[in-house]
């Protein structure tokens, strides 16, 4: 039997398995790459409360990461929630360092579905280091428009595509509700809605990771991000709650 991938998923926990780490677990198990998982945050949550959450520091994080990358060659990771830009610079230059090759997909969760602000990330200057370090980065429209301070998101977009690609979900659409676009350099890909789909917690997370695990299989970043989105919907209409089923 041919050895399955290395994916990896820094993230946060969330006991309702709907977001975070078990999500990303779920999503790569789905995919067929082997999945690895470093916490980040021990969150009390279900699929629409928020009640807190007590975060992991940057060194506690490392020591998680240090024996995986010692031992496997990793193909594909994605990042969820972080404390501080201080403690997401540590992890990535950390990552870089031991495995350079190491694709690297960064979902920058500001806020949960519940409300829970987690973080201070508009520290536009300090973006740009980070963003070389990360193949993609897969904020929201609101996400996009905090980070940047630019109130077009798509401008916003393309003014960070010269760092590295972004991959703009379009979740909060007026028009072409559910479009996303992946912009790199000057080039822009469009990936419309598959049709009407469920809300639901942790959607983003499951994006990401699917993302991921297509990197980790050797696909190139538009047909993973294409993949990543059909897995995602496919999740979202499992069923009318707000938990997904993996299927």
């Amino acid at each position: 039997m041919e050895e399955r991938p290395y994916c990896l998923s820094i993230a946060g926990l969330d006991p309702s398995g709907g977001a975070g780490l078990l999500a990303d677990i779920k999503t790569f198990e789905q995919l067929e790459v082997y999945g690895f998982g470093v916490c980040t945050a021990l969150t009390a949550q279900n699929a629409s409360e928020f009640d807190g959450l007590q975060w992991v520091d940057s060194n506690t994080i490392v020591s998680q990461l240090e024996p995986l990358l010692r031992q496997h060659r990793i193909k594909a990771c994605k990042v969820g929630i972080m404390k501080n830009l201080e403690t997401l610079q540590t992890v990535l230059a950390y990552l870089k360092q031991k495995q350079p090759m190491m694709r690297i997909v960064l979902d920058p969760v500001v806020e949960a579905t519940a409300g829970y602000v987690f973080h201070e990330y508009a520290d536009h200057k300090a973006w740009g280091n980070l963003l070389a370090k990360v193949d993609v980065l897969t904020p929201n429209i609101p996400e996009m428009q905090w980070l940047t301070g630019i109130e077009d998101p798509r401008s916003a977009a393309r003014s960070w595509a010269m760092h590295s690609a972004i991959y703009l979900k379009g979740g909060h659409l007026e028009k072409e509700k559910g479009t996303d676009r992946l912009f790199l350099g000057n080039n822009e890909w469009r990936y419309p809605a598959g049709g009407e789909t469920y809300k639901k917690h942790g959607s983003g997370c499951i994006l990401s990771a699917a993302m991921a695990a297509y990197l980790a299989k050797g696909e190139g970043l538009h047909v993973a991000c294409s993949k990543a989105k059909a897995y995602t919907e496919n999740a979202l209409n499992s069923h009318p709650g707000l938990l997904s089923y993996h299927t």
